[in-house]
């Protein structure tokens, strides 16, 4: 921001005091003659000599924050005469405190959620163990990530017994019907060839 000398324009510092502002006017970058209420709320905290005494040994660079951090702390004291910036700071301390208190609730009531996460698991564990004939008293696991790994594992494992044990079912039926076709379709096949062969082996066996 260019100084108000410049365009005839007095800065609202300038034109509270009623004086003339120069083109080195130190606060008119700061307090442009649009916002006289914040050089007022400003001047009445702390007084010309303090704002340029503070401007003096802060660097420039950050002269500009540091008159916003002036201003606001005189606008806050205008709001709130008798606490200001302290009733600000004591306002988000309770706030902080308060957020602190709902965040341990929080995390207490993830951690039961956790364990009774757990604890489901476990049982579930147990109950395909059961299913599958094991020792359900030897079942445990320290992690939520190695109960479903072993519950993966277990129902895979039930899953190949039950496709055994649909396949053995399925070979045994087709065997069956297998040989009975043979016997009942093989035109080549002689009953009574068949027979005497047995007729021959028992009076073998007899002598």
């Amino acid at each position: 921001m260019t100084g108000s000398g410049s365009t005839n324009t007095a800065c609202a510092a300038c034109k509270y005091q009623r004086r003339k502002c120069t083109s080195d006017c130190p606060l008119s970058p700061y307090f442009p003659p649009d916002q006289p209420k914040r050089f007022q709320n400003v001047h009445k905290l702390f007084g010309v000599s303090n704002i340029l005494r503070i401007l003096k040994h802060v660097d420039p660079s950050k002269r500009e924050d540091t008159v916003k951090s002036i201003a606001y702390e005189a606008d806050t004291r205008e709001k709130d005469p008798v606490h200001g910036c302290l009733g600000v700071i004591t306002i988000l301390q309770n706030q902080v405190s308060k957020l602190k208190d709902e965040l341990a609730v929080v995390r207490e009531q993830l951690y039961l959620l956790q364990q009774q996460h757990n604890f489901n698991q476990q049982a579930q564990v147990q109950q395909i163990v059961g299913s599958l004939g094991g020792n359900t008293s030897v079942v445990n696991v320290s992690s939520g990530q190695e109960t479903n790994v072993l519950i993966q594992q277990l129902q895979e494992y039930n899953g190949m017994n039950h496709l055994s044990s649909d396949f053995a079912k399925s070979n045994l039926l087709s065997i069956s019907c297998f040989e009975s076709d043979q016997y009942l379709r093989n035109d080549k096949y002689d009953i009574k060839s068949a027979s005497s062969s047995r007729f021959d082996v028992g009076r073998d066996e007899s002598k």
